[in-house]
């Protein structure tokens, strides 16, 4: 975790910096197959069909879920916690108030439909379906050479996620491709990313004695493909990442400067560590089509977004461009760039489970106003289902069962 740059200030205002005007190898308009048009990573905000209010996700005593908190009590809240706080709601857009009032509303910026993204709180405001999802993580491209950042210092980054292991994070296979798109880096230019989560800090070791959570950088130890061409075969699109340590396992503080203090490293209490998201084979038919997501959006700044308004996760109908690709799904979330990567989840037996990754949306040169339509636009991914088996045999590299 030795720091390439001279303080966190500087990693946060560069990477704010980046948000703002990201223009690398994942805010790009890539063809996977010129036939399709299928576009890497831009993806879309496909306003969800839910017919409902904002609110609580609500799961019955049935098993049937509702959305909103109209007929039962709240099993999991996810916009607003149970205390009342974080009263300003969900919507955090540029230029809005943040208000109530707000739900519901078409944002008429650089968004398309209605925009159900929203900050993922830390601390006071969280919920406790919040911290499920704080294994959300940032990849960024830390090298000094030109192999993954531009000539004006912009450089290529991506959202992953942990599953199932505090030191195995899941994103996709074009997170690790060249800025101008044209290869996948070399082992050396990978080992050159660096994984940002947000971890729990002591309260002695923090910058802000205010805010428990604050970002560590994390090392890549290994990587492994879903293929060797991404780019044809777009459900090989996803990549599993071992890091060189468990995320916020054992913190430092910082020094003036914002390096990490290492000879005073701490292990972190278990009930303080960030949670992965856990993942099993499971029937997407016989659980409640409640999708959740979160992840980093260009346009968002360095704060990860989740969906808080949920979304619907469906397969490609029959004759379907994307059902020549098995394994591959078709997603309602709201996202933008810089969002490859993001974990979808879904609620099996009452808690939030990996579901499958997003990678795209389709078509390509579309504008990012718009509304979800499954035969002309969507964003897409890739199903749990298709991948648990490698992602198992990846674990079993290192030694988990």
């Amino acid at each position: 975790m030795n720091s390439v740059l001279s303080s966190v200030d500087q990693i946060s205002r560069q990477l704010d910096r980046l948000f703002r005007s990201l223009r690398g190898c994942f805010v790009f308009e890539l063809v996977l197959l010129l036939v399709f048009q299928l576009s890497i990573s831009v993806t879309s905000l496909a306003a969800g069909s839910v017919n409902s209010r904002r609110g609580d996700y609500v799961i019955s005593d049935g098993g049937s879920s509702i959305y909103g908190g109209q007929f039962t009590p709240a099993v999991l809240r996810w916009t607003e916690p149970v205390d009342g706080y974080h009263p300003e709601g969900c919507d955090n857009s540029p230029g809005l108030a943040k208000n109530l009032k707000q739900f519901g509303q078409v944002i008429p910026v650089v968004l398309m439909g209605e925009d159900s993204r929203c900050p993922l709180p830390y601390g006071r405001g969280a919920t406790d379906v919040d911290r499920k999802f704080y294994g959300v993580g940032s990849f960024f491209y830390m090298g000094n050479d030109s192999a993954c950042m531009s000539p004006s210092g912009i450089r290529c980054g991506a959202t992953g996620h942990l599953v199932v292991d505090g030191d195995i994070v899941v994103t996709t296979a074009h997170t690790f491709r060249s800025i101008d798109k044209s290869r996948r880096l070399s082992d050396r230019e990978i080992r050159e990313f660096r994984f940002y989560s947000k971890v729990w800090i002591p309260e002695e070791m923090r910058r802000n004695k205010n805010e428990a959570y604050e970002f560590r950088e994390y090392e890549i130890e290994s990587v492994e493909f879903g293929g060797s061409d991404e780019r044809n075969r777009p459900q090989e699109d996803y990549a599993f990442v071992k890091l060189k340590e468990r995320v916020g396992q054992t913190v430092s503080p910082m020094d003036s400067s914002g390096r990490e203090i290492r000879s005073n490293r701490r292990r972190v209490a278990d009930d303080k560590l960030v949670r992965p998201l856990p993942f099993k084979k499971f029937d997407r038919k016989q659980v409640p089509n409640i999708g959740m997501g979160v992840g980093f959006q260009k346009d968002k700044g360095w704060e990860p977004q989740k969906n808080c308004q949920p979304f619907a996760i469906h397969d490609p109908p029959n004759g379907h461009r994307m059902g020549q690709y098995p394994g591959t799904i078709i997603v309602e979330a709201d996202t933008n760039g810089m969002s490859s990567g993001m974990a979808y989840s879904l609620l099996v037996d009452g808690e939030p489970h990996f579901a499958g990754v997003n990678v795209g949306f389709y078509p390509d040169r579309t504008s990012l106003h718009g509304q979800f339509d499954i035969w002309n636009r969507f964003n897409w991914g890739i199903e749990s289902n298709s991948i648990y088996d490698h992602f198992m045999e990846f674990r079993r590299k290192w030694g988990r069962n």
